[in-house]
């Protein structure tokens, strides 16, 4: 029909188009998402009127599942915004209470530039949604049978086989706890309990006694006015989603779990009541259909216990094998996939194929039972045709069973991703006489699983971006910052005026600002990508204490606070761990402290932490008098780039990262990290990590222990008065000055060039007893120079220390130049005492 045909036609005609259409047709504000129209099939499918939808702004939203709903609105919002129709599975709530699964197909009309409406079309899917979830059910069912028939056959051990089905039972059925028992008679004939597989509920120390002391052989129950009893005597399953005002509830021994759901099943042998099942608390309730689903495991737990009874007659075990492999076929035909045995010859002739292949493959059993239709492997990709027998015959030969995953070409040609597991049958005498196994369809995992790889592959591409970043802007950075805080030095050791002094003071301690602000930013990047180590080395805890709080005592008594550090007595003083970045933490949590309190003091308390039973852990607390942190901000506290309030960063300065730093710091070292702070009144920040002691040796160390005769801390250079002759590679002139005045001021002499190849140079014109190499320059870089000096030192048998001089501090760089042959390593920003100290120890004066 012509479009001016269709538009002619009067509004009665839409209308009666709209209300054949077997789905929800509405229409929405973009701005509010109101409904503003919606069909009558809404009050067919969901049980509220058309009116309900378009009086109540929030009525699509208030009526999707609260586990939906966020994420629903969120994606509708983001895909509107983006001006992109779009479509979404989510569950909505009926006017019954039911819970109703629905596609929503959602059409974004853009008019000059502006989304001016949104409609679209609610399908019901939830007939499709039970039958995928019934199909998963059903596989796990089958697995639970196929694993109990199994276990029971290969396990000597029946009480593990009951355990392990009912473990499975509980799971299946999202159930809290529950028990398999066998019905016995008293002399008297009445029945009786006696469990072989039991829920540990540890219900008090008295029953925790008695289930162990009858673990073994199991727990009998008599009490028949229950709702256990109520199967007994009635032969019939037990619903109870009421048991507080069941009147068959009781019998429960003190302390036992509050009773919020049960069921109860009989299990049948023929037509015998041997056993029963019971479960309790599932989410919800129990209902008629779920025991209508687990029928065949009922049936196969009834074999099972009658096997268990006459586990000396075989053809009892016989019998009830038979029967649950009837009650597997039939289970087997409602499979998202097909069974299969076939002969091992090479035509692969198919004995028995299961109905789920016509619904995989196109193909109806009797097809695979005429080789002329279709065989097994035709049915396989002719891209992996050849693979796919190669590995079954593979693992044929030796005689292993096999897991495949391949594509096949349906009888459309489609192309649909399988998963086969097979295994060969063999008999009494070793012979292969069939090849059994299942066939499932796999595609829409495979897809999955192949979005999942690219998107893996994009968040790699995107971290190595953030590393090269990161490196770079390091570099970027300490450049200039080396200039700013070694020129401050150098210039605070000339004739300064006061004002002067003061002047450069600040800027030196602006670099040092900065620095450290870098230094943290660097730190969690790290920690964040995984990508931080922790090292695993002695050290001596009175050493790093002292060291921590002499770096902040100049800070305290400044400010006129008191600064204190109580270390306990039956700590060990020779400890292994990361030093340094337990250090760190030390330093972020007591600098915090003395940032944040005016007056009063700060107590550093280091003890055994009495909490921890499995071994001895390290409990370190930081006490202040400060200004406290107020409720509202201590949920955030380890968050990184935060503190405890705004205006803090503008009047303490700050990165926000110390705390978040320390709080990953403590975890990686298997620690944790906690708080308690009262606003105004003081904080009292807490950690504990895994003490490990020093292993034994030779000389006695503080506290007891003993240190490796090699200390594991080294002890600073001793100045030499001997000059050097050193070569200066540095392509950037501040640097370059930098540099020379420290050197010279030392007496040493220096000979500056501004790239790798010029460094190479010179070396072969004259004698260097150092070279001073910068790792980023044109021309050649240090680390390639480094390389070529040592490529010719082979041939003449020398070697000329060189150091690292760079603004690179990432993770990595410093091993990087180590490898390429150099004998040390400075990072920028350079300080004078470092640069000093470094170089007396590579020259060994």
């Amino acid at each position: 029909m012509a479009e001016r045909e269709i538009l002619a036609k009067p509004d009665h005609y839409f209308e009666s188009l709209v209300h054949l259409i077997d789905s929800i047709l509405w229409e929405a504000d973009p701005a509010t998402y109101r409904v503003t129209f919606v069909s009558h099939q809404a009050e067919r499918i969901l049980g509220y009127p058309a009116e309900a939808w378009t009086e109540d702004p929030a009525f699509w939203r208030d009526h999707i599942h609260p586990e939906d709903r966020d994420w629903a609105v969120d994606f509708c919002v983001q895909s509107t915004v983006q001006k992109k129709d779009h479509e979404f599975e989510y569950r909505m709530i009926a006017a019954d209470g039911r819970t109703i699964w629905v596609k929503d197909l959602v059409r974004v009309l853009v008019e000059n530039g502006q989304v001016a409406k949104l409609c679209g079309v609610i399908v019901d899917i939830t007939r499709q949604k039970e039958a995928e979830m019934d199909a998963q059910f059903h596989a796990r069912l089958l697995d639970a049978i196929q694993k109990a028939q199994s276990k029971f056959i290969d396990d000597t051990n029946s009480r593990a086989v009951f355990e392990e089905l009912l473990g499975k039972l509980i799971e299946l059925t999202r159930s809290e706890f529950g028990f398999i028992g066998e019905v016995l008679y008293t002399e008297g004939g009445i029945p009786y309990l006696k469990t072989h597989a039991l829920s540990n509920l540890a219900w008090n120390d008295e029953t925790r006694a008695l289930y162990e002391q009858n673990l073994a052989t199991g727990m009998n129950f008599y009490n028949l006015k229950s709702l256990f009893g109520a199967v007994l005597t009635t032969a019939r399953p037990v619903i109870s989603n009421d048991p507080a005002s069941d009147p068959r509830r009781c019998g429960l021994p003190p302390g036992h779990p509050p009773l919020k759901a049960f069921l109860g099943l009989p299990l049948f042998y023929h037509e015998s009541l041997v056993a029963m099942i019971g479960l309790a608390n599932r989410p919800g309730g129990y209902h008629e259909k779920l025991v209508e689903i687990l029928q065949p495991i009922l049936a196969t737990c009834g074999n099972l216990i009658e096997a268990y009874r006459n586990n000396q007659e075989r053809q009892s075990i016989e019998f009830a094998l038979r029967e649950s492999q009837r009650q597997l076929s039939t289970l087997i035909s409602n499979l998202p996939g097909y069974a299969y045995r076939r002969k091992p010859d090479a035509g692969g002739t198919v004995e028995f194929i299961s109905e789920g292949c016509l619904r995989l493959t196109g193909y109806s059993p009797e097809d695979f039972f005429d080789p002329a239709r279709v065989s097994s492997r035709q049915l396989i990709h002719p891209e992996d045709r050849d693979q796919v027998w190669h590995e079954i015959q593979a693992a044929l030969e030796n005689d292993q069973p096999f897991q495949l995953i391949y594509r096949i070409l349906t009888a459309s040609r489609e192309v649909k991703w399988v998963w086969e597991q097979g295994r060969a049958v063999r008999s009494s005498s070793g012979e292969m006489v069939a090849l059994e196994g299942f066939v499932t369809d796999i595609t829409v995992h495979k897809q999955t699983e192949e979005e999942l790889v690219k998107a893996r592959e994009d968040a790699l591409s995107a971290s190595r971006l953030k590393s090269e970043f990161l490196a770079n802007m390091s570099h970027e950075i300490r450049t200039p910052l080396n200039g700013v805080i070694g020129m401050a030095e150098l210039l605070q050791e000339t004739g300064l005026t006061p004002e002067q002094m003061e002047y450069v003071k600040i800027i030196h301690s602006s670099g040092d600002a900065l620095l450290a602000l870098l230094n943290d930013i660097l730190d969690f990047s790290k920690i964040e990508a995984g990508k931080l180590q922790l090292e695993n080395v002695p050290y001596t805890l009175s050493d790093l204490i002292d060291g921590a709080t002499k770096m902040l005592a100049v800070t305290a008594q400044k400010k006129g606070i008191e600064l204190v550090s109580h270390v306990s007595k039956e700590i060990p003083n020779a400890l292994m761990g990361d030093p340094f970045r337990l250090r760190q933490v030390m330093i972020n949590l007591v600098g915090n402290a003395i940032k944040f309190t005016e007056e009063g003091e700060v107590r550093i308390y280091v003890n055994l932490d009495a909490s921890k039973r499995e071994k001895p852990f390290l409990r370190v607390e930081v006490v202040d008098t400060g200004i406290g942190i107020s409720k509202e901000k201590q949920a955030i506290l380890f968050q990184s780039f935060t503190q405890g309030d705004g205006s803090m960063s503008r009047r303490y300065g700050g990165t926000g990262l110390g705390l978040a730093i320390s709080s990953r710091l403590v975890s990686l070292m298997g620690g944790n990290i906690a708080f308690k702070s009262e606003e105004n009144k003081g904080s009292n920040f807490h950690f504990s990590i895994p003490l490990n002691r020093q292993p034994e040796s030779g000389g006695a160390a503080p506290g007891g222990q003993t240190l490796p005769r090699s200390s594991a801390i080294s002890k600073p250079a001793q100045r030499s008065n001997q000059s050097w002759r050193i070569l200066l590679a540095e392509d950037n002139k501040v640097n370059q000055t930098l540099a020379n005045r420290l050197l010279e001021k030392r007496g040493h002499a220096v000979v500056i060039v501004d790239n790798g190849q010029k460094a190479l140079e010179a070396l072969g014109r004259e004698p260097f007893d150092l070279v001073l190499m910068d790792v980023q320059m044109p021309v050649m870089d240090g680390i390639e120079a480094t390389k070529a000096i040592r490529q010719k030192e082979l041939a003449a048998g020398s070697h000329t220390p060189i150091i690292a001089l760079t603004a690179h501090a990432m993770k990595g760089d410093r091993e990087q130049c180590l490898e390429a042959g150099m004998d040390g390593y400075i990072a920028k920003p350079l300080k004078a005492a470092e640069l000093y100290e470094t170089i007396e120890q590579v020259l060994g004066a």
